[in-house]
């Protein structure tokens, strides 16, 4: 029951009670034609008309507020979604802010690599031109070079036309000094070969190579002398 409906009924009460008592001395057909006055005058009583309407006027109005409550709720339930649609939006926002800074990054380190590129190429390009230009100096030092190892080598071969080589002279030392070298070869050469050799001049004698074990026994080294011609 609505506020209206409740007024109508209290109003419906309040008329058609008797105002008093029946009279005991009043008839039952007087008491009934009474009450009949009584809510006929409540019926055709403009004031009750006029509250009646305001009421339903009332009832009309709270039920648009009802209406209005209604869509009121509605509108937070849906701004509450839209705050937190709001925020997902600011969190991809913010992402979208961290994604450009990375992409900023990259740019501008591919920016430096760029420059650092044309610069490397730039003295690369430098270092091709100096090359071409040391290209005949270096190709006249591979010249000299070859000639001065065939000048080497011939040196060699004709320092080496005065070296003799003697195998299977025995060691009497462990390590013999250039001075016994000599003398063991100039013993050799006269007592083996029948050779004076007190008129031999020798620049150098000495054993090469490593002493090496054969049957037990140490195999002797070989000597080498160098002549000198008078």
């Amino acid at each position: 029951m609505n506020v209206g409906e409740a007024v109508r009924s209290s109003l419906d009460t309040v008329y058609t009670q008797p105002p008093f008592p029946p009279v005991y001395m009043q008839s039952q057909g007087q008491y009934q034609q009474n009450l009949y006055h009584q809510s006929q005058q409540t019926q055709h009583n403009p004031d009750t008309a006029a509250i009646l309407a305001e009421l339903e006027q009332m009832d009309a109005k709270l039920a648009k507020l009802d209406a209005i409550e209604h869509d009121v709720s509605s509108i937070k339930a849906n701004m509450a979604r839209l705050e937190l649609k709001v925020q997902e939006i600011d969190g991809i926002k913010t992402r979208i802010t961290e994604v450009e800074a990375s992409t900023r990054f990259i740019s501008d380190g591919f920016d430096r690599w760029n420059a650092d590129k044309a610069v490397l190429e730039a003295d690369l390009q430098s270092l091709r031109g100096k090359v071409d230009a040391c290209a005949p100096d270096i190709s006249r030092l591979k010249e000299d070079h070859l000639a001065l190892r065939e000048y080497t080598v011939d040196l060699r071969c004709r320092s080496m036309r005065d070296n003799l080589i003697f195998t299977g002279i025995r060691e009497t030392e462990p390590q013999p000094t250039l001075e016994h070298c000599e003398n063991v070869l100039k013993g050799f050469i006269k007592e083996h070969l029948q050779v004076d050799c007190d008129i031999m001049k020798f620049k150098r004698v000495h054993r090469i190579g490593a002493k090496q074990q054969h049957g037990g026994t140490m195999r002797p080294r070989a000597l080498i002398a160098k002549f000198i011609y008078t």
